[in-house]
This record gives structure tokens, sequence and C-alpha cells, in this order.
């Protein structure tokens, strides 16, 4: 792996720490879903630190170019993340009906005393 690839991996990795660092202070993203980021910079950051360890990956896996394998992993991540954010998403929509219904329920329970007293 050329020392600029290495360079660029680690100047990636710090700016995305940083990044989520400063989302996380300005309360714009909560912990557990910034884990997920937190990981993929530690990925990145792991990569560019041991590249002989992705080397000899992409040699076993036939890639001519590291920078392929690199490339591969980036989509990998990325793909990971966006898995990621959509179950948090499903899971949001589930807790969202389950809280309407129930605002539904106390609304229809509310209507239902008030005609009761009249």
């Amino acid at each position: 792996m050329s020392e600029i690839l290495k360079i660029e991996m680690i100047l990636v990795a710090l700016l995305l720490f940083f990044i989520i660092i400063i989302i996380l202070k300005s309360k714009k993203m909560s912990i557990k879903y910034s884990v997920v980021w937190l990981f993929s910079a530690f990925l990145i950051l792991l990569f560019a630190l041991f590249p002989t360890t992705i080397e000899k990956i992409a040699n076993s896996l036939g890639f001519e170019k590291l920078s392929n394998m690199i490339f591969l992993l980036m989509f990998g991540i990325l793909f990971f993340i966006c898995l990621s954010l959509t179950i948090i998403i499903s899971s949001q929509r589930v807790k969202i009906d389950l809280l309407i219904q129930e605002l539904s329920l106390l609304k229809n329970k509310d209507s239902n005393n008030e005609i009761s007293k009249k």
C-alpha cells in the first residue's frame, strides 16, 4: 500500500471521528446511532495502520490492485451503514405506529368520558 493511500485513509478516519464527536456534542445524534459510524471509522483506521493484513486478503481474493480491495471495503462499510440505518428506521416506524394507536385510544376514551358526563 502506498504511503499516500495510508495517509489518506488515516485522515479520512480521523476526520470521521472528529465529525461524529462534534455531532454528538451538539446532541444532533444519540450515542447508540453513532456507534455504526464510529465502528466504520475504526475499521478504516485499522486497515490503514495494518496494511499487510488487507494486502494478504486482497491477494488471496485475487485483486490485482489494493485500491480495488479498499474500494470494495468502503462499499461494504457503506452498505453496512445503510442496512443498520434501515433497521433503525423500521423499528422507529413500529414504535410510531404503536404511539399513534395508543394516542387514538386515549382520545377515544376521553371523548367517551365527556359524552357520559353530559
